[in-house]
């Protein structure tokens, strides 16, 4: 049972971030060009019925992972596709990036920098509106990926085998964007068991494996469209 009286503060943030996030969400139209991208592309899959088959306006469209895009797919077929079902996956991760922010804050300053970090980073009106976690963009879901790659990493030294869950989550970022992602995202784990040397308790063998991991995620679907 939760207890109100501890954990009172963080029922309070997620629900401000509920409000914040899903209040009014499909209220209003499409309103830039890679929300209305992104839109279009789902709207021709399930015009045609595919799965997996991207275009736009009828030209191929492959510059983007499937994994965000999916996300409305897949509320799409179940509640038709509009401006809400389009946005809700943003605002979902959007509400787990602030559950990750409090968490990472929690980690490295304890409790009560969790809660503050986690109340900026909900208040911030850039993330929440410009390509943020009420459009239907891809933003929310990147930086989710990039906050659990980096909680994931600092855990490895009390529990090696999350460099395994580490590297799964990266290759995954590869696949809400570009490949490229993976590059930054990878580094940002990298340099913390680096710097921290928390790698000694991963070891260089099990380092490289979850390397090659994330790599043999997201590299099959991208060297498939450009083939």
């Amino acid at each position: 049972m939760i207890d109100l009286r501890r954990h009172g503060p963080e029922l309070a943030i997620l629900l401000l971030a509920g409000l914040l996030l899903f209040t009014g969400l499909g209220s209003h139209g499409i309103h830039n060009a890679d929300e209305a991208r992104y839109y279009i592309v789902v709207d021709e899959m399930m015009e045609g019925d595919r799965f997996d088959d991207f275009t736009l306006r009828g030209e191929p469209y492959f510059n983007k992972g499937p994994l965000r895009i999916g996300m409305t797919h897949l509320l799409a077929r179940l509640f038709g596709l509009n401006a809400w079902t389009h946005r809700i996956p943003s605002a979902v991760m959007g509400l787990v990036c602030v559950a990750l922010v409090w968490a990472l804050g929690r980690r490295f300053w304890g409790l009560t920098a969790g809660r503050w970090a986690a109340l900026v980073f909900l208040t911030s009106t850039q993330w929440l509106y410009i390509h943020g976690a009420r459009s239907g963009e891809m933003e929310s879901t990147l930086i989710a990926g990039w906050l659990g790659a980096l909680l994931l990493a600092t855990g490895v030294r009390a529990r090696p085998g999350l460099v395994w869950a580490c590297a799964v989550v990266i290759g995954l970022v590869g696949l809400v964007k570009h490949l490229a992602y993976i590059a930054p995202v990878g580094a940002t784990a990298l340099m913390w068991l680096l710097v921290t040397g928390d790698w000694r308790a991963v070891g260089v063998r099990r380092l490289v494996g979850a390397g090659v991991l994330a790599l043999d995620i997201p590299i099959p679907w991208h060297a498939a469209q450009i083939a």
